[in-house]
């Protein structure tokens, strides 16, 4: 794979690149302060909706590295906004909310963007992610997990020079996010987001990628001279949670431009997205369920993932949907439901091998970072029982950058087909023992408590999942994730598998049993002959599209790694996970 990039040199000017968190608070602090609670509702004469990102405040600029050439930078800061009160027929709570002397809602919330510096060539693409409980997961798995100081909130995080393995920066691709979940939450940042109306933060995602469009009017801008870019393809994703508010963003309609009726996005991608949603707004309430930054933690009615032919019903705004389910999400967010084959040209379904959560440490500067594998980690107390387990060390960080690349391909129309097809596991009868005993506690091994016909994968000769995306660590495998007891029933998800707790998430790490010494050579014969064989299989994906040809070299530096760790010890017990 050979990265492209727009030609072009030019110096970069910077601003300070401290941390500057009080900075952050004071500015939040003084945007909402300025709205009155008992001003009057004051309704736009327009039909549409007048919504809109108004202002944009540059806390700093810090340099992250020259990729082909270009140099590009982090601009962080906040950016404020209003909601038009007409919203409040699809934004729950909204009509509770104080207004601010224009009669509108007032918000305020945390940015960055990471692009080509002032004066440089810009990107025509932009990754937009959907923050995890604060955390930026899919640039963590894109770029290999960058190093960086501070916190994890756009005005802490300061990513250090490369940005990991420089992924989207050498392919020329933007990115940025915005804080959307509310702090009344676990996990949660924006403090301008209140625990009665978190709607409001799928109008915060919604704005700024209207904003990044350049469909509405460019915000005024403080603290620096900065030109927010903006960007012709834009692609919206996240991982678990971030992908449950992918999926609720698209099936509410925020995906729908409140001025045009396009698409605010033209791509996304949930990564163990399964057609699962937070219970923050529309479908929550109609379900009954209690608003929170969540599944419906309970097996409300309508509280089942949604297929995505139940996703996809608005043409004029739908976007080219990419869902990902994951080995374990069968095994615990009900991801059989929306395994459903479909032949609209808007979507994609890949079903990967990989546990829900996966390894991932930093990338050295040369890209050829691999995942570590640790001793024994215990998940601890409540969630497993104190019980030391060994887990999935395989990563999906290679397959997730394919379908990235390849979505761009497609939505820039460089190719006709550049997607591989969608890719479903094999499925069969759910197991019928739903718990097993390990040291004396008895562990829940499957979840179904939403009270429908759920089925797993059928399971291969070396228990690894039939169908879907056949990796080469399930093709030539040194383990199996899927650790079968003498009673018959799969612990394939560290207990326990339930989705009514935010903490109960055991079930997304996944065990893994390595081969012995004996059985590697008995099956491989040596470390060469491994590495060929894992390799032809490799070479086969990227032929598929499920690879590029640019993670070669990094799949077979991880795997020889796991496979001596394996052959020689000390004895391998599993990797870490996110």
């Amino acid at each position: 794979m050979v990265y492209v990039h727009f030609a072009g040199r030019t110096a970069m000017k910077t601003a300070d690149p401290k941390p500057v968190a009080a900075g952050v608070t004071a500015i939040l602090l003084a945007i909402l302060s300025s709205s009155p609670t008992a001003a009057a509702p004051h309704y736009r004469a327009s039909a549409a909706f007048s919504s809109k990102v108004t202002a944009l405040t540059v806390l700093g600029q810090l340099p992250v590295g020259t990729f082909n050439g270009v140099p590009y930078a982090k601009t962080y800061g906040v950016i404020s906004g209003f909601i038009d009160p007409k919203e409040a027929g699809h934004v729950v709570g909204l009509s509770m909310q104080p207004r601010d002397a224009t009669g509108n809602v007032a918000y305020a919330s945390q940015y960055e963007i990471i692009a080509p510096a002032a004066g440089s060539p810009p990107d025509s693409v932009v990754v937009v992610e959907a923050e995890n409980r604060s955390l930026p997961l899919s640039l963590n798995s894109l770029n290999q997990s960058p190093a960086s100081t501070g916190g994890v909130a756009p005005d802490a995080q300061m990513w250090a020079t490369g940005m990991g393995n420089g992924f989207l920066q050498n392919n020329a691709t933007a990115y940025a996010r915005i804080q959307w979940q509310s702090s009344a939450t676990v996990g949660g940042d924006n403090a301008s987001v209140p625990a009665n109306a978190q709607g409001i933060g799928l109008v915060i995602e919604r704005d700024f990628g209207r904003m990044l469009a350049g469909s509405t009017p460019a915000p005024a801008v403080t603290g620096a001279a900065y030109a927010p870019p903006t960007f012709a393809m834009r692609i919206f994703t996240g991982i678990s949670q971030s992908a449950w508010l992918v999926d609720t963003f698209l099936a509410e309609g925020f995906n729908a431009d409140p001025s045009t009726g396009g698409a605010v996005f033209q791509g996304m991608i949930a990564i163990d997205g399964t057609g699962n949603w937070l219970a923050i707004n529309e479908l929550g309430a109609k379900s009954g369920a209690p608003m929170g930054a969540y599944l419906d933690p309970l097996p409300h009615a309508g509280a089942a993932p949604l297929t995505p032919s139940r996703l996809l019903t608005r043409p004029a705004s739908d976007p080219l949907y990419i869902d990902v389910a994951n080995y374990t999400d069968f095994y615990r967010v009900y991801a059989s439901l929306t395994d459903v084959p479909l032949t609209s040209p808007r979507l994609r379904r890949y079903d990967w091998p990989g546990p829900h959560a996966t390894a991932a440490v930093p990338a050295p500067a040369s890209g050829a970072g691999m995942f570590a594998p640790n001793p024994a980690v215990s998940q601890g107390g409540a969630c497993d029982a104190g019980i030391s387990i060994a887990t999935n060390p395989i990563g999906y960080q290679p397959y997730f950058r394919a379908i990235l690349f390849d979505l761009e391909k497609q939505l820039g129309a460089t190719s006709t087909s550049p997607l591989p097809p969608s890719t479903y596991f094999v499925l069969g009868p759910a197991p019928n023992v739903r718990s097993v005993v390990v040291n004396s506690s008895t562990l829940n091994t499957f979840n179904d408590a939403i009270g429908a016909t759920l089925l797993v994968p059928k399971l291969d000769a070396n228990n690894w999942p039939q169908g879907g995306v056949r990796t080469p660590d399930e093709a030539f495998p040194i383990g199996s994730p899927t650790v079968v007891y003498p009673n018959g029933a799969q612990a394939v998800s560290v207990p326990p598998a339930l989705t009514d707790n935010i903490s109960d998430t055991c079930g997304n790490s996944g065990v893994f049993k390595v081969f012995s010494a004996a059985q590697l050579t008995t099956t491989y014969g040596n470390r060469a002959n491994y590495l060929a064989q894992y390799d032809r299989q490799v070479k086969a994906l990227i032929a598929q599209g499920y690879l590029l040809a640019s993670d070669e070299a990094y799949m077979l530096a991880t795997t020889g790694k796991l496979y001596d760790s394996a052959a020689n010890g000390p004895p391998y017990n599993g990797g870490t996970n996110f």
